[in-house]
Parts: structure tokens; sequence; C-alpha cells
């Protein structure tokens, strides 16, 4: 779990986010994750509640995806990197991209540490978002 000097986000907390079905398995061949921008505005906008990462898996004939641009929270603490994020979803097959590098899970089931990398500088990052921004992609397998 995050250190006491980390922060969560979560899933459940009804955010608005991009989904993007997969019914051919092409995100991963194609690298959706590098293109949110791309197809942000074509794809339906969700709200997820504590059951609906479960059912979005379970409606789709294949992977869905999910996109969402956030704010860099402020540090509480000089150097603290630590940035959780929980995701209450009923598959094991759950991948993260923040700025368009993968992180492995580092934490209980379903968590994923994206701290060091939604801090990183943007000159370091695979996908460039604005300043005080990092993109959040995920991927939901069946």
């Amino acid at each position: 779990m995050a250190s006491n000097f980390g922060l969560i986000m979560d899933l459940q907390l009804g955010e608005l986010w991009v989904l993007r079905r997969d019914p051919q398995d092409l995100g991963l061949r194609e690298r959706w994750w590098l293109t949110l921008y791309e197809w942000w505005d074509h794809h339906e906008a969700v709200r997820l509640g504590p059951a609906r990462p479960g059912a979005v898996v379970a409606d789709a004939s294949g992977p869905v995806w999910l996109g969402q641009i956030n704010r860099v929270p402020r540090r509480d603490v000089e150097g603290a990197t630590d940035l959780w994020l929980r995701l209450p979803v009923m598959t094991a097959d759950v991948r993260v991209w923040v700025n368009g590098t993968e992180v492995k899970g580092t934490g209980p089931a379903g968590e994923f540490n994206i701290g060091e990398l939604a801090y990183q500088p943007r000159s370091e990052c695979e996908l460039k978002p604005p300043e005080g921004e990092f993109v959040l992609t995920v991927r939901l397998g069946r």
C-alpha cells in the first residue's frame, strides 16, 4: 500500500472516463495508450461507480480501454513520489499506462503506484501532456 507520503486516486469516485471498446483486440498492436488525444472525442464517456468497471468488461465482446486526463496532484511532502491508483475491477488482465509508459502492478491486486510517472518531467515522457497534467490509459481485458 502507499507510504505515509502517498496519495490515492480511486476509480470508484465516479469520475468521467472515455471508454473505447476493442472487439478485435487491436489496441495493444496499434498502441492506443499513445493515441488517447486522437480518440478522446470519438468514443463514449462513462462515469465509473463502484460496480461499473466489472460491468464494462462483462458487456464487451473484447477488451475495453479507458482514458482520462488528470491534473498532477500537489505534493504534500517535497520529494514524495507515491500516487496510488486503485482499480476495483473484476478481471486479472489489467494494464495501466501513464504518459505513454506502462506501469507494472506495484501493490495489492488492482493497485498501481503511478506517482513516479505522473510526476516525471514532461521532457522525459513518451506522451507529452500539457504542463501540470498526466494522461492515464487503462486496458481491461477479458
